[in-house]
């Protein structure tokens, strides 16, 4: 996609956060492993600066700046789910923190700790954008116990 396409003044800032706006020249909206391969080596090959877009929400301006050159926009990579071969989740970048909770939730009763922001994307809450401190693995929910009866800490039940 390029300046030129009707589409591209809505993928050039993200979500709730019209501070930052890029400029590039191309915009790539890649649906498979394959398809994300080729776009980088083709912009490492041509000396561009390139950007990976997750959900879009971001307060800082690690995507939406002067200096993307391709924006690589990986929401419609947004599978969740499990691989049995190598007994492990899989999710793809752009499943938003929303789709992960719901699908890990009710297909495996299992979730991970990532925030309140529905909205972002895995590739930066998985990876925490630039921070340092990845996320744990996912866990089952532990199940609250259900109410004692009868004196619970000297108070009447």
């Amino acid at each position: 996609m390029t300046p030129e396409d009707a589409r591209y003044p809505d993928m050039i800032r993200g979500h709730g956060n019209n501070r930052h706006v890029a400029s590039p020249e191309a915009i790539r909206i890649p649906s498979t492993t394959e398809q994300v391969v080729e776009i980088v080596e083709e912009a490492v090959r041509d000396g561009k600066r390139i950007a990976l877009r997750s959900g879009g929400y971001c307060f800082a301006n690690l995507v939406f700046n002067d200096e993307s050159e391709i924006i690589v926009d990986l929401r419609l990579m947004d599978h969740v789910g499990f691989d049995d071969e190598r007994e492990a989740f899989v999710v793809e970048p752009g499943a938003t923190l929303l789709q992960i909770y719901e699908l890990l939730h009710i297909g495996w009763g299992v979730t991970l700790p990532g925030g309140g922001c529905y909205a972002t994307g895995a590739g930066g809450a998985l990876l925490r954008g630039r921070s340092r401190h990845p996320l744990p693995p996912a866990r089952r929910r532990q199940r609250s116990h259900p109410r004692r009866r009868g004196r619970h800490r000297g108070r009447a039940g």
